[in-house]
């Protein structure tokens, strides 16, 4: 049995030459020299040349390569075996080989080379490449004459990072962020790590300014999303300087300098930029020129094991004075984010019957969460897996299906995983699993020598809590209110429905309105005797009927072993009652909001509570009890969806330019147009602004998207003059909640510079809602646009705020009636109407009225002094290209 080799499969080995050895026809086929394919099949003996080449090696290398690769006799377990050989030079060279068998007769081979010499190829931080490489690829690239751009790249305010956070925080940044550049650098380029927080990147790119304008931009915000170590004010920015071959220079030396310039430049802008070397904004560079970088600094400096700091930072954080499971939990997100895992699962196991305990499970935030089915199978499968350390090791898990924990690890989604018991004198506490579920991956030794001494140090921990009987309370029980915890309550719910799925149940979930403004205000003290008021009250329920815990803060949870929707009332608002009569901070009103849920026969138990607590956030002042709506539910689905997407839509261009026509009614000629968006959501259905502004508003990606959508007008705008053909103004509408105008105006002269739009081709559309109480900051920024050389007009007036002093106090170009003056036309509408366009005509203004959809109004308007009209009588938002088919001449 045969399978056919992708490219993809070839990488997943990172090595520096990667190959599949036919083992029945003694060949070699799908070869790459790094990510550069090798063209052809090859004899055992050829192939030996190629390496031969590729590293330097003298001639006796090819007679080992002929003798190991006719020997081979491999099974399914990866393997990693080194290599000793000698260079032309003489110097000492190793050979790592990497291997896995693929099917019955082929073979997937991965070589680098391992230096014996003192000076590295590659970073032990962060698998990154040193100068040395770079340089080499330099020099092939220009002796082979193809374009590319050099970058250095610097992480802004790293030694920040290092000083507040400490080191092993500062290592976990620079491990984050190389991994998002390799990602948006792909195949296309190399990336060296030349300094502390600096690094130097050779991507093969087209020498044209705006192809390498926009590698620049979007390496530079590769990072900008990254959250390190669950520590949310740190924020990633970088710095880049760029110059690129032939047009900066012919050698290494020249692109370097020129680079440096420009990220010093960049610095001194203010960072979080990128800079494209030119030397009018620069300055002239020349290889006489001295430029001081930490290359040399670096490359003597950085020789250290870095695990040691995570195994530090643990020891450190376990030790905390503090809450042990919080300690725990802490523990496992810095391991987690140091070594780029997906998933922890720490078990704690009864040392009496040896039965799980307590479960305690670190995600990545990047990877959707899929819950482990937890079993007493370490007592057999996994067991019968470890080896004589007490350790699992398994690389691939897909390539060991003979395991006899392979099903569990499918079921779980694991893609590789290395697991220990944790034992001391002989007492096993429990144990630990480091998981991958997006990708493989092959341990290294230094990788699982720090993750099992970190089980031990867990071990440790574990067995001085048990020794002194403190740990027993904190499993099981909240401090401040003396009621079960989140996890004992989940626990003991899971064992009924284990023995008794289809249970009829109901959930309900309430907390304290606005707790965090009341603690601030009353103190924690204070709000801790609220708590335990409610916690009182929850113990004179029947603890045969109804379950409770306090899950966080102010949250507490029932879970109600029946489905009777009054006796859940009734116990709330019992609750309610209690708290109000017996409040025991003087003028602090509490108020509590829940949110119920009767679950479905056989429903899983975290998605009822997530129905539960999705209820509760439905409340509002006049309601303080709400019951799962699955018309909401659908909805903040819709909207979870659509926040997931919306970044990869932008930058895969998912957001599409509509235009509407704008038409003068006395010439039937077309005049302008007005932008519009629509989202072909992951290029398969098509969404109406409706269906995503409103979230974009409430989250804050509304500007991103009035950024795109200018864009897109300017594109078109170009695409347009460049054909030939007449241009029409075009109306771009500015959301209402962009509050830094100078940042606006400097981002879309931006956008227009790069592509030569003239300013007269672009109008901006100010909303009446951005006026309102505003007044005074709207008139600067319609002066800082009318400076710009854009004309501003005033949208929806009419729509329910305007006011006419508004008219007198801006100083608007054209004013755009609201659709809702174009309905019900008759009396004192038509008296407002003729006035209105009278009135802004006497001030200057031109006038256009939306919505029009009938002749007979659009002949009125005409009889008013009003041309200028848009609405569905002349076209409906067209697509780009049926837009220029209809109307651009």
């Amino acid at each position: 049995m045969t399978k056919d080799i992708t490219k993809s499969d070839l990488l997943n080995l990172y090595g520096d030459l990667t190959f599949v050895v036919d083992l029945i026809d003694k060949k070699v086929t799908n070869a790459y020299n790094g990510n550069e394919p090798i063209k052809g099949d090859f004899s055992f003996a050829d192939f030996s040349d190629i390496i031969a080449e590729i590293f330097d090696l003298q001639n006796s290398f090819k007679g080992k390569l002929n003798r190991f690769f006719s020997n081979l006799n491999i099974t399914y377990e990866p393997f990693t075996l080194p290599l000793d050989y000698v260079r032309t030079n003489g110097e000492p060279s190793r050979i790592i080989y990497k291997g896995l068998k693929i099917d019955d007769s082929h073979v997937l081979f991965s070589l680098s080379a391992s230096d014996t010499s003192t000076t590295s190829k590659v970073d032990e931080l962060t698998k990154t490449h040193n100068r040395t490489f770079i340089v080499e690829k330099v020099k092939d690239a220009v002796d082979t004459n193809k374009e590319f751009a050099l970058m250095i790249l610097s992480i802004d305010n790293y030694d920040s990072f290092n000083d507040i956070y400490g080191h092993m925080v500062g290592d976990i940044v620079l491990i984050e962020a190389v991994a998002s550049i390799k990602k948006t650098i792909g195949n296309r380029g190399y990336i060296a790590r030349i300094g502390g927080a600096e690094f130097l990147i050779m991507i093969y790119v087209e020498n044209n300014y705006d192809v390498i304008h926009g590698v620049c931009r979007d390496i530079r915000t590769s990072t900008n999303d990254l959250s390190i170590h669950n520590i949310k004010q740190i924020e990633i920015t970088t710095t880049v300087g760029c110059a690129s071959y032939p047009k900066d220079g012919d050698n290494y030396e020249l692109l370097f300098k020129k680079a440096d310039k420009a990220l010093i430049r960049g610095k001194k802008k203010g960072r979080d930029c990128f800079i494209i070397y030119t030397p009018e904004r620069c300055g002239e560079v020349s290889l006489e020129d001295s430029v001081e970088t930490p290359t040399q600094i670096f490359d003597k400096m950085y020789n250290v094991n870095t695990n040691y700091n995570v195994i530090a930072g643990v020891l450190e954080i376990i030790n905390r004075d503090s809450n042990f499971q919080k300690n725990i939990e802490d523990s496992i997100s810095l391991i987690g984010n140091y070594f780029l895992l997906d998933r922890i699962t720490l078990v704690r196991l009864n040392t009496e019957n040896d039965t799980i305990m307590n479960t305690q499970i670190w995600y990545n935030p990047r990877m959707p969460k899929h819950v482990p089915i937890l079993k007493d199978s370490w007592k057999g499968a996994w067991r019968d897996t470890m080896d004589a350390s007490g350790m699992v090791k398994v690389n691939q898990v897909n390539s060991n299906k003979h395991l006899p924990i392979y099903e569990e690890l499918k079921t779980n989604k694991t893609s590789s995983v290395l697991a220990f018991e944790m034992i001391l004198n002989g007492t096993m506490f429990g144990h630990i699993k480091f998981e991958m579920c997006s990708t493989n991956r092959f341990w290294q030794q230094n990788d699982i020598s720090a993750l099992m001494l970190i089980s031990k140090i867990f071990a440790i921990k574990l067995h001085k809590e048990y020794e002194n009987n403190i740990h027993y309370k904190e499993l099981f029980y909240d401090r401040v209110t003396d009621i079960y915890n989140y996890n004992k309550w989940r626990n003991d719910i899971y064992n009924i429905l284990e023995n008794n799925p289809f249970t009829k149940y109901s959930i309900l979930e309430f907390n304290i309105e606005s707790y965090r403004t009341l603690k601030s205000v009353i103190g924690p003290a204070a709000c801790e005797k609220i708590l335990v008021l409610i916690a009182n009250k929850l113990k004179e329920l029947n603890k045969n009927t109804v379950m409770y815990c306090r899950d966080s803060d102010d949250k507490f949870l029932l879970f109600f072993h029946h489905q009777d929707e009054e006796e859940i009332n009734k116990v709330f608002y019992d609750m309610v009652h209690y708290v109000d009569a017996n409040n025991p901070v003087k003028n602090a009103k509490v108020t509590l909001h829940a949110g119920a849920y009767i679950a479905e026969e056989g429903e899983d138990f975290t998605v009822a509570l997530d129905k539960a607590i999705l209820a509760r956030r439905q409340t509002g002042i006049s309601t303080q009890l709400v019951y799962f709506s699955q018309k909401f539910y659908e909805q903040q689905q819709s909207k979870t969806q659509i926040e997931l997407h919306m970044r990869d839509a932008l930058k895969n261009n998912e957001f599409l330019l509509y235009l509407q026509p704008k038409i003068n009614s006395a010439t039937g000629k077309l005049v302008g147009a007005e932008a519009l968006t629509r989202w072909h959501f992951n290029h398969e259905k098509l969404l109406f602004p409706n269906d995503f502004i409103p979230i974009f508003e409430e989250n804050g990606f509304i500007e991103e998207l009035d950024y795109k959508v200018f864009e897109n007008v300017c594109i078109f705008q170009r695409k347009i003059i460049d054909s030939n053909r007449r241009p029409v103004p075009i109306s771009v509408n500015v959301s209402r909640y962009i509050t830094d105008y100078k940042k606006y105006i400097s981002k879309i002269n931006e956008i227009r510079n790069k592509y030569e739009i003239p300013n007269w081709l672009i109008e901006i559309e100010i909303t009446e809602g951005m006026y309102i109480n505003n007044a005074e900051i709207i008139a600067e920024f319609i002066n800082m646009l009318h400076k710009e050389g854009y004309s501003v007009s005033m949208d929806d007036f009419g729509a329910g705020y305007s006011n006419l002093s508004s008219l007198a106090t801006l100083d608007f170009d054209l004013i755009k009636l609201d659709k809702n003056f174009c309905k019900n036309q008759s009396g004192k509408e038509t008296t407002i109407l003729a006035s209105i366009i009278d009135l802004v005509r006497n001030l200057n203004m031109n006038v256009l009225c939306e919505g029009v959809e009938t002749q007979k109004f659009a002949d009125y308007l005409k009889s008013l002094g009003c041309y200028i009209v848009q609405g569905y009588l002349y076209d409906k938002p067209l697509p780009e290209e049926a837009f220029i088919k209809k109307y651009i001449k």
